[in-house]
């Protein structure tokens, strides 16, 4: 099974029916723990309403533009106004700032603005694809892919766009970086012909070292909330699925989370870091995606959705208490919300234009937290 197969961009989908198989964008999520305001310890921490915030993408204008909505559905707001596609928006941990990848200049760059869309800034302007930003946990920096110098790269810059540099070699085919929760690490995909290896690369001494003792073939790294393990796709032919693996980070000790020959994507943990859903078509035989959950452990197995179509994009909401999604069911797809039980499911958008990739706002009042724990 190829990369092609199992990986489709937020760009692509809108060009695909609902027999798509997989839309594998990395989404990074938050939690918002008990106590706040001085009795805590904490700082003040944003209404309810904001940690419920997400962002998305849509068509309804003809080109990929970013929306903001609450949790419920309501204050729906368009951030992006342009006649170019605008897409792969993320939060900055404080929940202020979206960065995201526009064509408005006719190449891939990315640009960072504010939260209500004011302030939008381009950051990097070389030539080339400059695509998937990705925050650090502090804000301080930016981490993105580009192809400035024939195979694409994993850079670093300043969150103003100050003192980009590389972190691959240029020789060295790498893609979707995710930090690690101290900031001190960027994993990312090392890829050599059809296969893919997991690296790690330390930001102050720049060394890159391999994150599984024998991975050949691994995909899409995301790093558990407390920072021991690194949850990844591991395809494995056409009689062997897709399947989601942990390792940890450091012995390079690997778990299989899923053990089945259909197709396991799209899995993020929880604001807590103790569950995790994910996309699988097990349950429907290699037919639609339906939301899945399961526990780290690996016990707990539920499929959310038991849906006919696809379903495809989960993201925890910044409590935890929900996870938003997208679906086929109503075409050409949008945005519905669920609880982590698989109750209380709800249609948010209702347009006639795909509706796709909700990104939850992260919540402060984890990231103190966790902060503090460290």
């Amino acid at each position: 099974m190829n990369e092609d197969s199992q990986d489709m961009s937020e760009d692509t989908i809108a060009k695909k029916r609902p027999s798509l198989r997989d839309a594998t964008v990395p989404l990074f999520v938050a939690a918002c723990m008990a106590g706040s305001g001085p009795s805590s310890g904490m700082p003040p921490q944003p209404a309810e309403t904001s940690l419920q915030e997400f962002v998305f993408t849509s068509l309804r204008h003809g080109t990929m533009q970013i929306y903001s909505m609450r949790g419920d559905g309501t204050a729906e707001r368009r951030l992006t106004q342009t006649s170019s596609t605008e897409l792969q928006p993320v939060w900055s941990p404080d929940g202020s700032k979206l960065a995201y990848t526009s064509y408005r200049s006719g190449q891939g760059d990315i640009y960072v603005m504010n939260a209500d869309g004011s302030g939008q800034m381009r950051l990097t302007s070389m030539p080339g694809l400059e695509q998937h930003p990705r925050w650090s946990p502090d804000g301080s920096k930016i981490a993105f892919m580009a192809d400035r110098n024939g195979p694409s790269g994993i850079f670093v810059m300043a969150a103003d766009g100050s003192g980009q540099r590389a972190l691959t070699p240029a020789d060295m085919d790498a893609a979707d970086p995710a930090w690690s929760p101290d900031g001190k690490r960027i994993a990312f995909i090392h890829a050599q012909g059809k296969s893919a290896k997991i690296m790690i690369v330390d930001l102050d001494s720049g060394a890159i070292s391999p994150l599984t003792r024998d991975g050949k073939n691994e995909r899409n790294p995301l790093w558990s909330p407390d920072g021991k393990q690194v949850m990844y796709l591991l395809p494995g032919g056409r009689t062997e699925g897709v399947n989601i693996q942990l390792a940890s980070v450091d012995s390079g000790n690997v778990v299989a989370l899923t053990r089945n020959q259909f197709l396991n994507s799209q899995a993020s943990f929880s604001p807590d870091g103790s569950r995790i859903v994910y996309l699988s078509n097990a349950d429907t035989q290699g037919g639609p995606m339906n939301l899945h959950i399961i526990n780290r452990d690996g016990t707990g197995a539920t499929n959310l959705t038991r849906s006919d179509v696809q379903d495809l994009a989960p993201s925890w909401s910044g409590d935890g208490r929900h996870i938003y999604f997208m679906s086929f069911r109503d075409w050409p797809g949008q945005i519905y919300r669920i609880n982590p039980d698989g109750t209380g499911q709800q249609r948010l958008t209702a347009t006639q234009a795909q509706e796709s990739y909700p990104v939850a706002r992260p919540s402060a009042r984890y990231q103190a937290s966790v902060g503090q724990a460290r």
